[in-house]
Protein backbone atom coordinates (compact mmCIF):
# COMPACT_ATOMS: atom_id res chain seq x y z
CA UNK A 1 0.00 0.00 0.00
CA UNK A 2 2.86 2.33 0.70
CA UNK A 3 4.23 1.88 -2.80
CA UNK A 4 0.92 3.03 -4.31
CA UNK A 5 0.91 6.19 -2.23
CA UNK A 6 4.29 7.25 -3.63
CA UNK A 7 3.98 9.40 -6.77
CA UNK A 8 6.87 8.86 -9.16
CA UNK A 9 7.39 11.41 -11.92
CA UNK A 10 9.06 10.40 -15.16
CA UNK A 11 10.22 13.50 -17.01
CA UNK A 12 10.19 11.59 -20.27
CA UNK A 13 6.48 10.84 -19.83
CA UNK A 14 5.79 14.49 -19.02
CA UNK A 15 7.64 15.69 -22.12
CA UNK A 16 5.85 13.08 -24.22
CA UNK A 17 2.47 14.19 -22.91
CA UNK A 18 3.27 17.83 -23.68
CA UNK A 19 4.56 16.95 -27.14
CA UNK A 20 1.60 14.74 -27.99
CA UNK A 21 -0.91 17.37 -26.85
CA UNK A 22 0.90 20.32 -28.34
CA UNK A 23 -2.11 21.02 -30.53
CA UNK A 24 -4.21 21.47 -27.38
CA UNK A 25 -1.63 23.87 -25.93
CA UNK A 26 -1.48 25.89 -29.16
CA UNK A 27 -5.27 25.95 -29.40
CA UNK A 28 -5.65 27.27 -25.86
CA UNK A 29 -2.94 29.88 -26.50
CA UNK A 30 -4.89 31.00 -29.57
CA UNK A 31 -8.00 31.24 -27.40
CA UNK A 32 -6.08 33.58 -25.09
CA UNK A 33 -4.92 35.57 -28.11
CA UNK A 34 -8.49 35.94 -29.37
CA UNK A 35 -9.66 36.86 -25.88
CA UNK A 36 -7.06 39.64 -25.70
CA UNK A 37 -8.16 41.00 -29.08
CA UNK A 38 -11.79 40.81 -27.96
CA UNK A 39 -11.03 42.77 -24.78
CA UNK A 40 -9.24 45.39 -26.84
CA UNK A 41 -12.26 45.62 -29.12
CA UNK A 42 -14.62 46.03 -26.17
CA UNK A 43 -12.34 48.71 -24.82
CA UNK A 44 -12.34 50.47 -28.19
CA UNK A 45 -16.14 50.67 -28.19
CA UNK A 46 -15.90 53.22 -25.40
CA UNK A 47 -12.98 55.16 -26.91
CA UNK A 48 -13.26 55.30 -30.64
CA UNK A 49 -12.45 58.96 -31.48
CA UNK A 50 -8.88 60.26 -31.35
CA UNK A 51 -8.04 63.99 -31.08
CA UNK A 52 -4.48 65.26 -31.31
CA UNK A 53 -2.71 68.59 -30.72
CA UNK A 54 0.91 69.79 -30.49
CA UNK A 55 2.35 72.53 -28.21
CA UNK A 56 5.68 74.02 -27.26
CA UNK A 57 6.42 74.76 -23.61
CA UNK A 58 8.80 77.71 -23.09
CA UNK A 59 9.95 79.91 -20.23
CA UNK A 60 8.57 82.99 -21.99
CA UNK A 61 5.39 84.50 -20.58
CA UNK A 62 2.41 85.61 -22.61
CA UNK A 63 3.99 89.08 -23.10
CA UNK A 64 7.11 87.54 -24.63
CA UNK A 65 9.38 88.43 -21.71
CA UNK A 66 11.81 86.14 -19.85
CA UNK A 67 10.40 86.23 -16.38
CA UNK A 68 13.26 84.40 -14.78
CA UNK A 69 15.96 86.98 -15.46
CA UNK A 70 16.59 90.37 -14.05
CA UNK A 71 16.81 91.68 -17.63
CA UNK A 72 13.80 90.02 -19.15
CA UNK A 73 14.57 91.25 -22.66
CA UNK A 74 17.88 89.35 -22.89
CA UNK A 75 18.07 85.53 -22.56
CA UNK A 76 20.86 83.87 -20.58
CA UNK A 77 22.32 80.40 -19.95
CA UNK A 78 20.13 80.13 -16.89
CA UNK A 79 17.09 80.72 -19.07
CA UNK A 80 17.97 77.80 -21.38
CA UNK A 81 18.46 75.55 -18.36
CA UNK A 82 15.03 76.50 -17.04
CA UNK A 83 13.44 75.63 -20.39
CA UNK A 84 14.83 72.10 -20.12
CA UNK A 85 13.82 71.66 -16.51
CA UNK A 86 10.28 72.93 -17.03
CA UNK A 87 9.28 70.08 -19.40
CA UNK A 88 8.67 67.34 -16.82
CA UNK A 89 6.60 69.55 -14.48
CA UNK A 90 4.62 70.79 -17.46
CA UNK A 91 3.76 67.21 -18.53
CA UNK A 92 2.48 66.50 -15.04
CA UNK A 93 0.50 69.76 -14.85
CA UNK A 94 -1.33 68.98 -18.13
CA UNK A 95 -3.13 65.99 -16.53
CA UNK A 96 -3.31 67.44 -13.02
CA UNK A 97 -6.59 67.81 -11.17
CA UNK A 98 -6.26 71.61 -11.17
CA UNK A 99 -6.22 71.84 -14.96
CA UNK A 100 -8.88 69.17 -15.48
CA UNK A 101 -11.20 70.76 -12.91
CA UNK A 102 -10.81 74.09 -14.71
CA UNK A 103 -11.72 72.40 -18.02
CA UNK A 104 -14.75 70.63 -16.49
CA UNK A 105 -16.01 73.86 -14.91
CA UNK A 106 -15.55 75.83 -18.10
CA UNK A 107 -17.40 73.31 -20.27
CA UNK A 108 -19.96 72.49 -17.58
CA UNK A 109 -19.15 68.75 -17.68
CA UNK A 110 -20.82 66.24 -15.38
CA UNK A 111 -19.29 65.15 -12.09
CA UNK A 112 -16.69 62.43 -12.35
CA UNK A 113 -15.58 63.46 -15.83
CA UNK A 114 -12.18 64.53 -14.47
CA UNK A 115 -11.20 60.90 -13.79
CA UNK A 116 -12.22 59.87 -17.31
CA UNK A 117 -10.20 62.72 -18.78
CA UNK A 118 -7.10 61.75 -16.80
CA UNK A 119 -7.19 58.22 -18.24
CA UNK A 120 -8.09 59.43 -21.75
CA UNK A 121 -5.33 62.07 -22.12
CA UNK A 122 -1.78 61.04 -22.98
CA UNK A 123 1.24 63.39 -23.27
CA UNK A 124 4.46 62.50 -25.09
CA UNK A 125 7.61 64.53 -25.66
CA UNK A 126 8.75 64.80 -29.25
CA UNK A 127 12.33 63.59 -29.14
CA UNK A 128 14.49 65.71 -26.79
CA UNK A 129 12.81 68.98 -27.80
CA UNK A 130 10.30 71.17 -25.98
CA UNK A 131 7.49 69.99 -28.29
CA UNK A 132 4.73 67.87 -26.72
CA UNK A 133 2.05 65.80 -28.45
CA UNK A 134 -1.24 65.66 -26.57
CA UNK A 135 -3.76 62.93 -27.48
CA UNK A 136 -7.32 62.53 -26.27
CA UNK A 137 -9.53 59.51 -26.89
CA UNK A 138 -13.22 60.30 -26.46
CA UNK A 139 -16.55 58.82 -27.38
CA UNK A 140 -17.65 61.94 -29.26
CA UNK A 141 -15.13 63.59 -31.53
CA UNK A 142 -16.59 67.13 -31.45
CA UNK A 143 -16.78 67.11 -27.67
CA UNK A 144 -13.19 65.90 -27.58
CA UNK A 145 -12.03 68.87 -29.70
CA UNK A 146 -13.81 71.27 -27.37
CA UNK A 147 -12.22 69.61 -24.31
CA UNK A 148 -8.71 69.77 -25.79
CA UNK A 149 -9.14 73.46 -26.77
CA UNK A 150 -10.25 74.28 -23.22
CA UNK A 151 -7.24 72.42 -21.83
CA UNK A 152 -4.82 74.41 -24.01
CA UNK A 153 -6.43 77.65 -22.89
CA UNK A 154 -6.16 76.71 -19.20
CA UNK A 155 -2.60 75.43 -19.41
CA UNK A 156 -0.65 78.81 -19.51
CA UNK A 157 -2.38 80.10 -16.39
CA UNK A 158 -1.71 76.79 -14.64
CA UNK A 159 2.02 77.00 -15.47
CA UNK A 160 2.30 80.59 -14.22
CA UNK A 161 0.20 79.85 -11.14
CA UNK A 162 2.16 76.75 -10.26
CA UNK A 163 5.73 77.40 -11.43
CA UNK A 164 5.59 81.20 -11.70
CA UNK A 165 7.26 80.80 -15.06
CA UNK A 166 6.56 79.64 -18.57
CA UNK A 167 4.13 79.79 -21.40
CA UNK A 168 2.52 77.63 -24.09
CA UNK A 169 2.68 78.03 -27.86
CA UNK A 170 0.20 75.94 -29.90
CA UNK A 171 1.78 74.37 -32.96
CA UNK A 172 -1.11 72.20 -34.13
CA UNK A 173 -4.66 72.98 -33.20
CA UNK A 174 -6.78 70.06 -31.85
CA UNK A 175 -7.91 67.98 -34.78
CA UNK A 176 -10.13 64.91 -34.99
CA UNK A 177 -8.21 61.91 -36.35
CA UNK A 178 -9.66 58.92 -38.17
CA UNK A 179 -11.39 56.28 -36.08
CA UNK A 180 -8.85 53.66 -34.99
CA UNK A 181 -8.91 50.27 -33.33
CA UNK A 182 -6.20 50.39 -30.67
CA UNK A 183 -4.68 47.01 -29.83
CA UNK A 184 -2.88 46.54 -26.56
CA UNK A 185 -0.28 44.00 -27.66
CA UNK A 186 0.96 43.57 -24.13
CA UNK A 187 -2.48 42.49 -22.94
CA UNK A 188 -2.89 40.13 -25.89
CA UNK A 189 0.47 38.44 -25.33
CA UNK A 190 -0.09 38.13 -21.59
CA UNK A 191 -3.45 36.38 -22.07
CA UNK A 192 -2.00 34.05 -24.73
CA UNK A 193 0.90 33.05 -22.46
CA UNK A 194 -1.42 32.55 -19.46
CA UNK A 195 -3.76 30.28 -21.45
CA UNK A 196 -0.84 28.29 -22.85
CA UNK A 197 0.65 27.83 -19.38
CA UNK A 198 -2.75 26.74 -18.04
CA UNK A 199 -2.94 24.08 -20.76
CA UNK A 200 0.57 22.86 -19.94
CA UNK A 201 -0.22 22.82 -16.22
CA UNK A 202 -3.37 20.76 -16.82
CA UNK A 203 -1.43 18.22 -18.91
CA UNK A 204 1.38 17.96 -16.35
CA UNK A 205 -1.03 17.50 -13.42
CA UNK A 206 -3.02 14.93 -15.40
CA UNK A 207 0.19 13.03 -16.19
CA UNK A 208 1.26 13.07 -12.53
CA UNK A 209 -2.04 12.22 -10.80
CA UNK A 210 -3.61 10.10 -13.57
CA UNK A 211 -0.66 8.37 -15.23
CA UNK A 212 -1.24 6.38 -18.39
CA UNK A 213 0.97 3.90 -20.20
CA UNK A 214 3.45 5.89 -22.28
CA UNK A 215 6.40 3.55 -22.70
CA UNK A 216 5.38 0.11 -23.93
CA UNK A 217 8.40 -1.39 -22.21
CA UNK A 218 6.86 -0.52 -18.81
CA UNK A 219 4.19 -3.25 -19.19
CA UNK A 220 6.26 -5.85 -17.35
CA UNK A 221 7.12 -3.53 -14.47
CA UNK A 222 3.73 -1.91 -13.95
CA UNK A 223 1.31 -4.79 -14.71
CA UNK A 224 3.46 -7.90 -14.27
CA UNK A 225 2.62 -9.05 -17.80
CA UNK A 226 4.68 -9.86 -20.88
CA UNK A 227 4.77 -7.43 -23.79
CA UNK A 228 3.76 -9.31 -26.92
CA UNK A 229 4.26 -6.39 -29.29
CA UNK A 230 3.17 -2.92 -30.41
CA UNK A 231 1.18 -1.45 -33.28
CA UNK A 232 2.21 2.08 -34.15
CA UNK A 233 -0.95 3.07 -35.99
CA UNK A 234 -4.44 1.88 -36.82
CA UNK A 235 -4.65 3.31 -40.34
CA UNK A 236 -3.80 -0.11 -41.75
CA UNK A 237 -6.74 -2.46 -41.37
CA UNK A 238 -8.20 -5.59 -42.86
CA UNK A 239 -10.45 -4.75 -45.79
CA UNK A 240 -12.70 -6.60 -48.17
CA UNK A 241 -11.70 -4.29 -50.99
CA UNK A 242 -7.97 -5.02 -50.87
CA UNK A 243 -5.71 -7.83 -49.75
CA UNK A 244 -6.54 -10.00 -46.81
CA UNK A 245 -3.28 -8.70 -45.45
CA UNK A 246 -2.78 -5.24 -44.09
CA UNK A 247 -3.46 -2.42 -46.53
CA UNK A 248 -0.35 -0.97 -48.11
CA UNK A 249 -1.36 2.63 -47.51
CA UNK A 250 2.00 3.98 -46.36
CA UNK A 251 5.67 3.14 -46.11
CA UNK A 252 5.27 1.45 -42.72
CA UNK A 253 3.04 -1.40 -43.98
CA UNK A 254 5.83 -3.97 -44.25
CA UNK A 255 7.00 -3.08 -40.76
CA UNK A 256 3.48 -3.47 -39.35
CA UNK A 257 3.00 -6.75 -41.14
CA UNK A 258 6.17 -8.09 -39.62
CA UNK A 259 5.05 -6.86 -36.20
CA UNK A 260 1.71 -8.70 -36.45
CA UNK A 261 3.45 -11.78 -37.84
CA UNK A 262 5.80 -11.87 -34.86
CA UNK A 263 2.93 -11.38 -32.39
CA UNK A 264 0.89 -14.14 -34.04
CA UNK A 265 3.92 -16.45 -34.00
CA UNK A 266 4.56 -15.76 -30.33
CA UNK A 267 0.91 -16.27 -29.31
CA UNK A 268 0.72 -19.52 -31.31
CA UNK A 269 3.82 -20.76 -29.56
CA UNK A 270 2.38 -19.99 -26.12
CA UNK A 271 -0.96 -21.59 -27.02
CA UNK A 272 0.76 -24.79 -28.16
CA UNK A 273 2.83 -24.79 -25.00
CA UNK A 274 -0.34 -24.48 -22.86
CA UNK A 275 -2.16 -27.04 -25.04
CA UNK A 276 -5.03 -24.62 -25.70
CA UNK A 277 -6.99 -23.65 -28.81
CA UNK A 278 -9.13 -20.71 -27.72
CA UNK A 279 -7.87 -17.28 -26.69
CA UNK A 280 -9.63 -13.91 -26.59
CA UNK A 281 -8.62 -10.27 -26.83
CA UNK A 282 -10.07 -7.72 -24.42
CA UNK A 283 -9.26 -4.22 -23.16
CA UNK A 284 -10.31 -1.54 -20.70
CA UNK A 285 -12.39 0.58 -23.08
CA UNK A 286 -13.62 0.66 -26.65
CA UNK A 287 -11.35 2.10 -29.31
CA UNK A 288 -8.13 0.33 -28.31
CA UNK A 289 -7.64 -1.53 -31.65
CA UNK A 290 -8.96 -4.76 -30.18
CA UNK A 291 -11.08 -5.81 -33.16
CA UNK A 292 -8.47 -4.84 -35.75
CA UNK A 293 -5.71 -6.66 -33.90
CA UNK A 294 -7.84 -9.80 -33.55
CA UNK A 295 -8.49 -9.84 -37.30
CA UNK A 296 -4.86 -9.24 -38.23
CA UNK A 297 -3.64 -11.89 -35.78
CA UNK A 298 -6.10 -14.42 -37.19
CA UNK A 299 -4.96 -13.68 -40.73
CA UNK A 300 -1.30 -14.08 -39.80
CA UNK A 301 -2.04 -17.36 -38.00
CA UNK A 302 -3.82 -18.69 -41.07
CA UNK A 303 -0.60 -18.12 -43.03
CA UNK A 304 1.07 -20.68 -40.75
CA UNK A 305 -1.34 -23.22 -42.32
CA UNK A 306 -3.23 -23.54 -39.07
CA UNK A 307 -6.99 -23.81 -39.49
CA UNK A 308 -8.05 -20.59 -37.81
CA UNK A 309 -11.49 -19.42 -36.70
CA UNK A 310 -12.08 -15.73 -36.04
CA UNK A 311 -15.00 -15.43 -33.61
CA UNK A 312 -16.84 -12.24 -32.68
CA UNK A 313 -18.19 -12.22 -29.10
CA UNK A 314 -18.30 -8.44 -28.59
CA UNK A 315 -22.03 -8.41 -27.92
CA UNK A 316 -22.23 -4.60 -27.50
CA UNK A 317 -20.16 -3.41 -30.45
CA UNK A 318 -19.54 -6.26 -32.92
CA UNK A 319 -17.12 -5.29 -35.67
CA UNK A 320 -15.52 -8.37 -37.22
CA UNK A 321 -18.13 -8.66 -39.97
CA UNK A 322 -17.73 -5.00 -40.97
CA UNK A 323 -14.03 -5.52 -41.62
CA UNK A 324 -14.70 -8.12 -44.32
CA UNK A 325 -18.21 -7.54 -45.65
CA UNK A 326 -20.58 -4.67 -46.29
CA UNK A 327 -23.33 -6.59 -44.52
CA UNK A 328 -23.65 -9.98 -42.87
CA UNK A 329 -26.87 -12.02 -43.33
CA UNK A 330 -28.62 -13.24 -40.23
CA UNK A 331 -28.27 -16.89 -41.30
CA UNK A 332 -24.47 -16.57 -41.36
CA UNK A 333 -24.01 -15.05 -37.94
CA UNK A 334 -23.76 -16.12 -34.31
CA UNK A 335 -27.23 -14.65 -33.76
CA UNK A 336 -28.79 -17.51 -35.73
CA UNK A 337 -26.82 -20.05 -33.66
CA UNK A 338 -27.97 -18.40 -30.42
CA UNK A 339 -31.60 -18.52 -31.64
CA UNK A 340 -31.23 -22.27 -32.48
CA UNK A 341 -32.02 -21.55 -36.13
CA UNK A 342 -28.94 -23.32 -37.46
CA UNK A 343 -25.85 -25.23 -36.40
CA UNK A 344 -22.58 -23.37 -35.74
CA UNK A 345 -20.81 -25.05 -38.65
CA UNK A 346 -23.58 -23.91 -41.01
CA UNK A 347 -23.23 -20.27 -39.93
CA UNK A 348 -19.45 -20.13 -40.38
CA UNK A 349 -18.21 -18.13 -43.39
CA UNK A 350 -15.22 -19.67 -45.17
CA UNK A 351 -12.85 -16.94 -46.30
CA UNK A 352 -9.78 -18.95 -47.30
CA UNK A 353 -8.51 -22.48 -47.03
CA UNK A 354 -7.27 -21.84 -43.50
CA UNK A 355 -9.38 -18.91 -42.26
CA UNK A 356 -13.06 -18.94 -41.26
CA UNK A 357 -15.07 -16.31 -39.41
CA UNK A 358 -18.25 -16.38 -37.38
CA UNK A 359 -19.45 -12.77 -37.16
CA UNK A 360 -22.01 -11.16 -34.89
CA UNK A 361 -24.82 -8.76 -35.76
CA UNK A 362 -26.53 -5.99 -33.82
CA UNK A 363 -30.14 -7.10 -33.42
CA UNK A 364 -33.02 -6.47 -31.06
CA UNK A 365 -32.47 -9.86 -29.50
CA UNK A 366 -28.89 -9.68 -28.31
CA UNK A 367 -26.64 -12.68 -27.84
CA UNK A 368 -25.81 -13.58 -24.25
CA UNK A 369 -22.62 -15.35 -23.24
CA UNK A 370 -24.10 -18.40 -21.53
CA UNK A 371 -22.91 -21.96 -21.02
CA UNK A 372 -25.22 -23.14 -23.82
CA UNK A 373 -23.55 -20.99 -26.47
CA UNK A 374 -20.14 -21.85 -25.06
CA UNK A 375 -20.84 -25.56 -25.44
CA UNK A 376 -21.78 -25.07 -29.11
CA UNK A 377 -18.65 -23.01 -29.74
CA UNK A 378 -16.48 -25.57 -27.96
CA UNK A 379 -17.77 -28.30 -30.28
CA UNK A 380 -17.17 -26.03 -33.26
CA UNK A 381 -13.62 -25.28 -32.11
CA UNK A 382 -12.68 -28.96 -32.23
CA UNK A 383 -12.43 -28.62 -36.02
CA UNK A 384 -9.80 -25.86 -35.84
CA UNK A 385 -6.21 -25.55 -34.73
CA UNK A 386 -6.71 -22.14 -33.11
CA UNK A 387 -9.69 -19.87 -32.37
CA UNK A 388 -9.24 -16.09 -32.03
CA UNK A 389 -12.05 -14.36 -30.09
CA UNK A 390 -12.86 -10.66 -30.16
CA UNK A 391 -14.33 -10.18 -26.67
CA UNK A 392 -16.00 -7.08 -25.18
CA UNK A 393 -14.08 -4.68 -22.93
CA UNK A 394 -13.89 -5.62 -19.28
CA UNK A 395 -15.43 -2.41 -17.93
CA UNK A 396 -18.42 -2.44 -20.32
CA UNK A 397 -19.66 -6.04 -20.19
CA UNK A 398 -18.86 -8.06 -17.09
CA UNK A 399 -20.11 -11.12 -18.98
CA UNK A 400 -16.61 -11.28 -20.45
CA UNK A 401 -15.63 -12.95 -17.18
CA UNK A 402 -17.97 -15.81 -18.15
CA UNK A 403 -15.54 -16.67 -20.94
CA UNK A 404 -13.70 -18.74 -18.36
CA UNK A 405 -16.19 -21.50 -19.23
CA UNK A 406 -14.76 -21.43 -22.78
CA UNK A 407 -11.07 -20.59 -22.34
CA UNK A 408 -8.69 -19.17 -19.79
CA UNK A 409 -6.18 -17.70 -22.26
CA UNK A 410 -6.34 -13.92 -22.70
CA UNK A 411 -4.44 -11.18 -24.53
CA UNK A 412 -4.95 -7.71 -23.06
CA UNK A 413 -5.00 -4.71 -25.41
CA UNK A 414 -3.71 -1.35 -24.13
CA UNK A 415 -3.92 1.85 -26.12
CA UNK A 416 -1.00 4.14 -25.47
CA UNK A 417 -1.86 7.15 -23.30
CA UNK A 418 -5.58 6.42 -22.93
CA UNK A 419 -6.66 4.41 -19.90
CA UNK A 420 -5.08 5.21 -16.56
CA UNK A 421 -2.64 2.73 -15.08
CA UNK A 422 -4.92 2.16 -12.09
CA UNK A 423 -7.82 1.09 -14.33
CA UNK A 424 -5.56 -1.20 -16.36
CA UNK A 425 -4.22 -2.82 -13.20
CA UNK A 426 -7.74 -3.30 -11.80
CA UNK A 427 -8.99 -4.94 -15.01
CA UNK A 428 -5.99 -7.26 -15.30
CA UNK A 429 -6.29 -8.19 -11.61
CA UNK A 430 -10.01 -8.93 -12.03
CA UNK A 431 -9.21 -11.27 -14.92
CA UNK A 432 -6.54 -13.02 -12.88
CA UNK A 433 -8.83 -13.41 -9.85
CA UNK A 434 -11.35 -15.24 -12.03
CA UNK A 435 -8.57 -17.55 -13.21
CA UNK A 436 -7.59 -16.24 -16.64
CA UNK A 437 -4.04 -16.67 -17.85
CA UNK A 438 -2.75 -13.39 -19.31
CA UNK A 439 -0.63 -14.43 -22.29
CA UNK A 440 0.64 -10.85 -22.60
CA UNK A 441 -0.26 -7.31 -23.61
CA UNK A 442 -0.31 -5.60 -26.98
CA UNK A 443 0.14 -1.81 -26.95
CA UNK A 444 -1.76 -0.17 -29.81
CA UNK A 445 -1.61 3.23 -31.47
CA UNK A 446 1.95 3.84 -30.41
CA UNK A 447 3.01 7.17 -31.87
CA UNK A 448 6.56 8.51 -32.30
CA UNK A 449 7.53 10.82 -29.45
CA UNK A 450 10.31 12.82 -31.07
CA UNK A 451 13.54 13.24 -29.13
CA UNK A 452 12.17 12.12 -25.76
CA UNK A 453 11.84 8.32 -26.04
CA UNK A 454 12.15 5.46 -28.47
CA UNK A 455 8.82 3.63 -28.38
CA UNK A 456 9.61 1.04 -31.03
CA UNK A 457 9.29 -2.46 -29.65
CA UNK A 458 12.22 -4.74 -30.30
CA UNK A 459 11.55 -8.40 -29.43
CA UNK A 460 13.91 -10.08 -27.02
CA UNK A 461 16.22 -12.21 -29.15
CA UNK A 462 17.28 -14.33 -26.17
CA UNK A 463 13.73 -15.06 -25.01
CA UNK A 464 12.14 -18.44 -25.51
CA UNK A 465 10.16 -17.83 -28.68
CA UNK A 466 9.83 -19.21 -32.20
CA UNK A 467 12.33 -18.23 -34.85
CA UNK A 468 12.14 -15.17 -37.11
CA UNK A 469 10.27 -15.21 -40.40
CA UNK A 470 12.78 -15.51 -43.23
CA UNK A 471 12.65 -13.74 -46.57
CA UNK A 472 11.69 -16.97 -48.33
CA UNK A 473 8.74 -17.40 -46.00
CA UNK A 474 7.69 -13.84 -46.72
CA UNK A 475 7.79 -14.46 -50.47
CA UNK A 476 5.83 -17.67 -50.05
CA UNK A 477 3.32 -15.72 -48.02
CA UNK A 478 2.95 -13.16 -50.80
CA UNK A 479 2.27 -15.94 -53.29
CA UNK A 480 -0.27 -17.39 -50.89
CA UNK A 481 -1.96 -14.01 -50.67
CA UNK A 482 -2.45 -13.87 -54.43
CA UNK A 483 -4.02 -17.32 -54.36
CA UNK A 484 -6.27 -16.56 -51.43
CA UNK A 485 -7.39 -13.26 -52.92
CA UNK A 486 -9.18 -15.01 -55.76
CA UNK A 487 -10.85 -17.46 -53.39
CA UNK A 488 -11.92 -14.62 -51.16
CA UNK A 489 -13.58 -12.70 -54.00
CA UNK A 490 -15.14 -15.88 -55.30
CA UNK A 491 -16.59 -16.59 -51.88
CA UNK A 492 -18.08 -13.11 -51.75
CA UNK A 493 -19.84 -13.73 -55.06
CA UNK A 494 -21.15 -17.05 -53.78
CA UNK A 495 -22.58 -15.37 -50.69
CA UNK A 496 -24.34 -12.82 -52.88
CA UNK A 497 -25.77 -15.59 -55.07
CA UNK A 498 -26.97 -17.45 -51.97
CA UNK A 499 -28.66 -14.29 -50.77
CA UNK A 500 -30.41 -13.91 -54.14
CA UNK A 501 -31.59 -17.54 -54.03
CA UNK A 502 -32.95 -17.06 -50.52
CA UNK A 503 -34.79 -13.98 -51.72
CA UNK A 504 -36.32 -15.97 -54.58
CA UNK A 505 -37.38 -18.73 -52.19
CA UNK A 506 -39.02 -16.18 -49.93
CA UNK A 507 -40.93 -14.79 -52.94
CA UNK A 508 -42.12 -18.29 -53.85
CA UNK A 509 -43.28 -18.92 -50.30
CA UNK A 510 -45.19 -15.64 -50.32
CA UNK A 511 -46.80 -16.61 -53.64
CA UNK A 512 -47.88 -19.97 -52.21
CA UNK A 513 -49.38 -18.21 -49.21
CA UNK A 514 -51.35 -15.92 -51.51
CA UNK A 515 -52.64 -18.91 -53.51
CA UNK A 516 -53.71 -20.70 -50.32
CA UNK A 517 -55.55 -17.60 -49.19
CA UNK A 518 -57.35 -17.43 -52.56
CA UNK A 519 -58.32 -21.11 -52.31
CA UNK A 520 -59.67 -20.56 -48.82
CA UNK A 521 -61.74 -17.60 -49.99
CA UNK A 522 -63.15 -19.57 -52.92
CA UNK A 523 -64.04 -22.43 -50.53
CA UNK A 524 -65.91 -20.02 -48.31
CA UNK A 525 -67.91 -18.79 -51.31
CA UNK A 526 -68.80 -22.41 -52.23
CA UNK A 527 -70.02 -23.10 -48.70
CA UNK A 528 -72.16 -20.01 -48.78
CA UNK A 529 -73.81 -21.14 -52.06
CA UNK A 530 -74.49 -24.62 -50.65
CA UNK A 531 -76.12 -23.05 -47.62
CA UNK A 532 -78.40 -21.08 -49.89
CA UNK A 533 -79.29 -24.26 -51.83
CA UNK A 534 -80.22 -26.11 -48.65
CA UNK A 535 -82.70 -23.42 -47.80
CA UNK A 536 -84.46 -24.21 -51.10
CA UNK A 537 -84.69 -27.92 -50.29
CA UNK A 538 -81.54 -29.38 -51.81
CA UNK A 539 -79.91 -31.94 -49.45
CA UNK A 540 -77.26 -34.62 -49.71
CA UNK A 541 -78.53 -38.23 -49.71
CA UNK A 542 -82.18 -38.43 -50.60
CA UNK A 543 -83.15 -35.51 -52.78
CA UNK A 544 -86.56 -34.09 -52.32
CA UNK A 545 -88.12 -32.09 -55.11
CA UNK A 546 -90.76 -29.68 -53.92
CA UNK A 547 -93.76 -29.58 -56.24
CA UNK A 548 -96.62 -27.14 -56.16
CA UNK A 549 -98.99 -27.39 -53.21
CA UNK A 550 -101.61 -29.41 -55.14
CA UNK A 551 -99.08 -32.13 -56.02
CA UNK A 552 -97.46 -34.63 -53.73
CA UNK A 553 -93.75 -34.78 -53.47
CA UNK A 554 -91.93 -37.52 -55.33
CA UNK A 555 -88.85 -39.35 -54.20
Amino acid sequence: MQEKDVISINLGDVFFALWKRRAFIIALALVGLCLGILLNFVKSLKQTELIKASIVVTSVNSEGRYTADQDPDQPSAEQFRLEQEILEPAMYIITSDRVLDTVADKLDLSAGTEKLLKSAISVQQYGSTQIMDISLTWTNGQDGVRILNALLEALPDALIGTLDIGGVVVLNEPQLQTTSFPVDLKLVLILAVICGLCAMGYIILRTIFRPTLIDAKDVKEKFDADLIGTAETEKIEVSMYNDLLLKRQNRFSAKFEQSYAYMAHLISYKMQKNNEKFFFLTSCHDGEAKTTSAANLAIQMSYFKDRTLLLDLDVKHPGIGKLFFESVPHERSLNAVFANECLPQDAVIHLTSYLDILPLRVETRSVRLTNTIFEKLRQLGDKYDIVVIDAPPVDKVMEVLNLYELTKECVFMIRQDKASQDIISENIDSLRRVGFDILGCIVSRVVPVGPFKDQRFEPDRDAEAPGEITEEERKAKERKINEERYQFRKRRKELKEEEKERAKEREKELEKERMNENVKESGKETDQESDKGSEKGLHTGDVEIYLPKNDEPKK
